[in-house]
């Protein structure tokens, strides 16, 4: 799957479990590639995709969503990390002090348990 597909994918996961799911710019996204929004919580998810054909990856996902944090301004919004690889130590850390949601490839299968509507 390329990036962009695999993102597509991504989104139609969270609308297949009841979230409106809206891509941003694919030049100029602030850091996010999605903003994803629960209407049942009002609760905004800023989300960034990373696809890799190997290797795992590392903290500029966190710069990316903490960036994106702040160019969009969303209160109630949870940051959220996925990915179709494993994530670095270091990345796994900062993702915690941060306190971002980090999916790995072996959650995606079970994506709609994670956000599945309450």
């Amino acid at each position: 799957m390329e990036p962009l597909a695999f993102e597509r994918w991504v989104l139609q996961q969270f609308r297949k479990v009841g979230y409106e799911a809206n891509p941003t710019p694919t030049s100029g996204d602030g850091g996010a590639d999605a903003i994803i929004r629960d209407p049942k919580n009002k609760i905004h998810i800023i989300m960034q995709c990373k696809h890799r054909q190997s290797g795992k990856v590392d903290k500029k996902i966190i710069e990316d969503l903490l960036r994106a944090k702040l160019t969009y301004h969303l209160e109630n919004s949870l940051l959220v990390g996925i990915s179709n690889q494993n994530y670095t130590n270091l990345a796994l850390e900062h993702a915690k002090k941060n306190k971002i949601i980090l999916i790995d490839r072996n959650q995606l299968l079970d994506f709609s348990n994670i956000f599945a509507k309450t």
